[in-house]
């Protein structure tokens, strides 16, 4: 068997994945037919060892692409049609971890796909890497979902358009011509600041992380109009937007908490922000109505208070993604969509 070359003229992670994403080409193609050669012919193809070569293909077994039989091979699944492509910021094996963000979202997607008989392809974003090399080095995908972009990552988006379908997942875009699934940001974000005021609150806090996404901007726009449309004026030092880490986040928030006008509501638009903040033992919270934007792991249930979720639909966003994703491969619909779900205000008690 001659020697497999392994695609050239785009960056690659490494070999693994350039073996994984070889093999899913050539099965997509039908190259292989029913069965794939023997390891050992394979692995020599690719100039690897065999251990190299049966990481490469874990991901495929586990995704039941590829199944072995013990003494016969590594056979193909012959019902899986449909090669999805995902492009993520973290790493593949957080798409499986119950309870976050893309764990949550993947779920809703794997469920659908599996009960088509499809299967996935996952490339890792990274900053030296453009969304149209990756598209490139992966051919046997008929279409991607592309998991939050940056707002400078954004701009490669437009290059796309006209080629290869895509979704946005976690983010909806500025440009109206781009597809995208994604929670309600900036109205889930205007009620809930609303519901604080209606309770009487007047000095509401708005906790960030430095603002990375279009996502964090909406929801400081929802935030900003809610007080707007009640007649409370805007006071910069009730804005923080900073990395939780460092001094100058906590610092800002104890400045504030003994001013006068001290903060008697939280309104948080990431969890990690207000994990960071009651973890201050110099601020007094008893009094404090919070709302923080998701807590799928209740990581701030440990601190003994009550407070509101804005819960977005994650396995329904991820379901909502790979449907549309299905209609523009095969082109219903094909008229830009971006599709925002609501999201849920949920009670958490101690």
């Amino acid at each position: 068997m001659k020697t497999v070359e392994i695609k050239t003229g785009v960056k690659i992670q490494n070999k693994q994945e350039a073996i994984r994403l070889t093999v899913s080409e050539k099965i997509r193609n039908g190259e292989y037919g029913e069965k794939l050669p023997g390891v050992r012919e394979l692995a020599k193809s690719f100039s690897v060892n065999v251990i190299t070569l049966r990481k490469a293909l874990s991901p495929l077994v586990r995704d039941g692409i590829i199944f072995p039989e013990k003494g016969k091979g590594m056979f193909v699944d012959g019902k899986r049609k449909t090669c999805v492509g995902i492009i993520g910021c973290t790493h593949e094996k957080c798409l499986f971890d119950k309870g976050t963000y893309f764990g949550d979202v993947f779920q809703g997607m794997r469920d659908l796909m599996e009960e088509n008989h499809d299967f996935f392809s996952y490339q890792l974003k990274q900053p030296d890497r453009t969304y149209q090399e990756l598209v490139r080095e992966n051919p046997s995908v008929s279409g991607y979902v592309i998991f939050v972009p940056t707002k400078t990552e954004e701009k490669e988006l437009p290059h796309l358009k006209g080629g290869i379908p895509f979704v946005v997942v976690g983010n909806t875009s500025a440009d109206k011509a781009i597809n995208s699934v994604d929670s309600d940001n900036y109205k889930d974000s205007f009620n809930a600041v609303s519901q604080l005021i209606a309770e009487g609150k007047r000095e509401i806090l708005f906790l960030s992380n430095k603002a990375w996404t279009r996502t964090h901007d909406l929801r400081y726009r929802g935030y900003m109009d809610a007080l707007e449309k009640s007649g409370i004026a805007a006071d910069k030092k009730m804005v923080i937007i900073e990395n939780p880490k460092t001094d100058l986040f906590q610092d800002s928030i104890l400045s504030l908490f003994s001013s006068k006008n001290s903060p008697d509501a939280i309104f948080a638009a990431n969890c990690y922000s207000a994990e960071k903040f009651l973890e201050m033992k110099e601020v007094n919270k008893k009094k404090l109505s919070i709302i923080v934007y998701d807590d799928p792991m209740d990581a701030l249930s440990k601190f003994g208070i009550e407070y509101r979720v804005v819960q977005q639909p994650l396995y329904e966003i991820g379901a909502t993604a790979i449907k549309r994703i299905y209609d523009l491969i095969q082109k219903k619909n094909v008229k830009p969509e971006q599709i925002k779900i609501p999201s849920k205000l949920i009670a958490k008690t101690e």
